[in-house]
């Protein structure tokens, strides 16, 4: 009787693992078919790649495609940043959100959505990790929804059409950080 009980509650645990890694799997694929997949930028490169952007405290910043949420949560810690991570795995931004300190449950808020939608008017700062193609689709979001002296920093790629307004670059391993200061005339 007892060892009909511990496999049935054996198989039933196995079933909702199997179940979640699915789901897991589901949204995984969904990212990376989106153009965007889950590849977090190292904890111990953030500090460095964040101190480099002079963020100044109590700042907005948006995270596009933020995964875990881990670079916003951190200049949250660092710096009082409020903020918005975006990203379009369901799974991710549960996670992020479960994952995010009491201390931080008023200033940082992640949303479930597809990048092309977010508003970027309101940012000081926006930092992205995503393939070139991505970043050519909100070219023009880039280029007119975010305010004069806004700081772009883009983890891993450059951004050719941001070029003239590049003001630094971080070299670390295994990706080269590009900053950029939105200008206008």
């Amino acid at each position: 009787m007892v060892l009909t009980l511990v496999y049935l509650l054996a198989v039933g645990l196995l079933l909702c693992f199997l179940i979640f890694l699915s789901f897991f799997l589901l949204f995984l694929t969904y990212s990376w078919l989106s153009g965007a997949p889950f590849v977090p930028t190292k904890q111990k490169n953030i500090e460095e790649l964040l101190a480099k952007a002079q963020i100044k405290k109590g700042a907005y910043m948006l995270e596009l495609g933020c995964g875990d949420g881990r670079v916003l949560k951190t200049a949250a810690k660092l710096y009082g940043v409020r903020g918005l991570g975006i990203d379009v795995n369901h799974l991710l931004v549960i996670f992020a959100r479960l994952t995010t300190a009491n201390q931080y449950k008023k200033t940082l808020h992640f949303e479930q959505k597809n990048i092309l939608d977010a508003d970027l008017s309101q940012a000081d700062y926006i930092y992205i990790f995503l393939f070139p193609e991505l970043v050519d689709k909100i070219k023009d979001k880039l280029l007119n929804e975010t305010k004069k002296g806004c700081i772009i920093i883009s983890h891993g790629f450059r951004i050719p059409f941001l070029s003239n307004m590049q003001i630094g670059t971080l070299k670390k391993k295994p990706f080269t950080t590009y900053y950029y200061k939105i200008s206008r005339k």
